[in-house]
């Protein structure tokens, strides 16, 4: 299913996403990192 790529961005950021090559992105959220792909990420 879909939640196989739940942890492929997991301490990735700024490296390609493995699914399209886009960039991943990161940015801290209540003392958290968040790591994203925002080509693939659903809005």
């Amino acid at each position: 299913g879909r939640n196989q790529f739940r942890l492929d961005c997991y301490g990735r950021s700024g490296q390609p996403c493995r699914r399209c090559a886009t960039l991943l992105t990161s940015r801290e959220l209540d003392q958290r990192t968040a790591t994203w792909c925002p080509a693939c990420q659903a809005h």
